[in-house]
């Protein structure tokens, strides 16, 4: 058998550790491109129409 069933363990306890690392060395740069703001790709007035405005 070998090493294959350490495969089911290990592989993704590195894969899990490889992205933590990644994600953390970068965190500063996650931090400032969740805080930026997004401009809005149109305005309200495309779906206005289409949200209930009540009893007509």
């Amino acid at each position: 058998m070998g090493d294959v069933p350490s495969m089911r363990r290990d592989i993704p306890n590195v894969v899990h550790h490889l992205g933590r690392d990644l994600l953390i060395a970068d965190l500063d740069w996650h931090a400032r491109r969740i805080g930026v703001e997004v401009a809005a790709d149109f305005n309200e007035g495309l779906y206005a129409k289409a949200l209930w405005q009540g009893p007509r």
